[in-house]
């Protein structure tokens, strides 16, 4: 074999090589059929112009990939296809060589020396594209030229079935994921988008090819991505994953809302790619807004619970004082035979068990509260305080005073008995702290509200210290320690009011007295 012929076999086998690397690497199908092109004009070097056609699945339209010619060749080459060859070659599933059909095409246009028409078979035998390649003038195609280049056709329709599953399935993924996956370029340019976008962000996914990624971002983000992007790639680094966990997002309709962003890359037609995975992350935040609510809340009950604790055993032991006192009292009025002196005692120990009764039946009548549920119905405010008012029209003769019904109150949803000892105790309340004098009023009223109702309750008396507005709604608690009462009313309005979804307070009006506000969600 002469020098040349050895060294043309080196050539060959370097460049069949490279094909043979290049399909089997992660380029792009339209770089990685450039590239195919290069190196069989090395293969075949007196090759003046060929051109890789692939059949569209769309429209099965044959349609160029890849387009090569001689450096030497001027752009005029670029001429018309052998349409005849090229439908022969890929009707019959054979590679041609146009030589040897010369002259047998009618609708032959070619006008070169040789030619070499290639067909691309799939796994099937079905025809998908077609290498055709034209010669300079003067040099022909042999039968050992046309088996090199078979062989690399071979290659090539397995790469191109390989990359049409790879990509059939990654589409499969991607289309189907509830995540919005946006690939960008290294500018930020949108070049794919899912069609979760459109869910997430309001705006068509087709919408968004070749725009901005920025286009999807608060300005203030947009920046930092857009610049992110830059210096990673001039600096050849990954993009910073922390800067990603905090991005803001921007619907079509200018709505702010928070995703979390991961990021991949990938080399592309020379080039940087990136992926990014967006999700919507309002869910997570209003979660992790509502477990922190309730992690406060449940480090208020338990504060709530020690001093409930502490409060229930220092109120029940001071009934148990006072009898152990008068027992005591007692032993000593008999032992000296002063049997006058035990009727008072008798009636202070009478007194003081009387009253840890009262304690103790209120502390079990609160417990009972968030165990015992009844289902909230329609309740006429005004029918049912019309019930109650008549309860309470003794202590009202009593205290002087008189009960202003606001006209016309709503028909609410509730649990009539809990909201009935809401009025109680707020009427109550009313007109044994709040009516000192003779002549005074005491108002109560209710109204809609966008979620549920409210009710109030106003007297015109002393009022409450603000200092004093939290702690009148504690258990056990009253502001006057003399006259009836355990303090354990307005703890059960507010109690009633939180199982109802709302709130007890108590304000105080620009003209005097104190009024009590409790709010109950429908």
């Amino acid at each position: 074999m002469s020098t040349r012929a050895i060294k043309q076999a080196a050539v060959r086998l370097t460049a069949f090589l490279k094909i043979a690397r290049d399909l089997g690497g992660s380029l792009g199908l339209g770089q990685l059929l450039s590239r195919v092109m290069d190196n069989v004009f090395r293969i075949l070097p007196q090759s003046r112009r060929g051109h890789l056609l692939l059949v569209d699945a769309a429209d099965g339209v044959l349609r160029t990939a890849a387009i090569k010619q001689a450096r030497d060749a001027s752009e005029e080459t670029i001429g018309p296809l052998d349409d005849g060859l090229i439908a022969t070659a890929m009707d019959r599933g054979t590679a041609i060589l146009g030589a040897d059909l010369r002259g047998s095409l009618k609708d032959s246009v070619f006008d070169a020396p040789s030619v070499l028409c290639i067909p691309l078979l799939n796994r099937s035998g079905r025809s998908i594209g077609v290498v055709h390649l034209e010669s300079e003038d003067g040099e022909e195609y042999t039968s050992s030229d046309l088996e090199v280049v078979s062989n690399v056709a071979v290659l090539i329709s397995q790469s191109i079935e390989n990359a049409t599953l790879s990509d059939a399935h990654y589409r499969s993924v991607v289309d189907t994921a509830a995540d919005a996956i946006i690939t960008v370029d290294e500018h930020g340019v949108i070049e794919t988008a899912n069609p979760a976008v459109e869910q997430l962000f309001g705006c068509k996914h087709t919408e968004l090819i070749q725009q901005s990624i920025t286009r999807l971002l608060t300005a203030s983000f947009a920046n930092e991505i857009q610049r992110e992007l830059t210096h990673a790639v001039r600096s050849d680094q990954p993009v910073s994953s922390e800067l990603m966990n905090a991005s803001v997002g921007l619907r079509k309709d200018g709505t702010r809302f928070p995703i979390a962003m991961s990021v991949g890359e990938f080399s592309l037609a020379g080039g940087r790619r990136f992926t990014l995975i967006m999700r919507d992350m309002t869910d997570r935040e209003h979660g992790e807004a509502e477990l922190k609510r309730m992690n406060e809340q449940l480090e208020r009950k338990n504060e709530e619970m020690s001093q409930f604790v502490y409060t229930v055993s220092h109120d029940l032991k001071s009934p148990l004082v006072t009898c152990r006192g008068f027992v005591g009292l007692m032993r000593e009025d008999l032992a000296e035979g002063r049997v006058e002196d035990l009727q008072d005692s008798i009636n202070r120990l009478e007194s003081a068990t009387n009253r840890m009764s009262d304690l103790i039946e209120g502390l079990l009548h609160l417990s009972r509260l968030g165990a015992v549920r009844n289902e909230s119905e329609s309740v006429d405010l005004n029918i049912l305080i019309r019930s109650i008012s008549t309860d309470l029209e003794e202590r009202f003769e009593q205290a002087g005073a008189q009960l202003v019904v606001a006209d016309e109150l709503p028909t609410v949803v509730a649990d009539p008995v809990r909201l009935g000892e809401v009025i109680d105790n707020l009427l109550t309340n009313a007109v044994k702290y709040g009516c000192p004098n003779t002549g005074m009023q005491v108002e109560i009223q209710a109204e809609t509200i966008s979620d549920g109702f409210r009710l109030s309750v106003r007297d015109h008396g002393p009022g409450i210290a603000p200092e004093y507005h939290e702690q009148v709604f504690s258990l056990f608690e009253r502001l006057q320690t003399t006259g009836e009462g355990t303090g354990v009313g307005l703890a059960i309005v507010r109690r009633i009011a939180e199982l109802h979804g709302g709130r007890a307070w108590v304000e105080l009006p620009a003209d005097g007295g104190a009024m009590f506000v409790a709010t109950f969600k429908a």
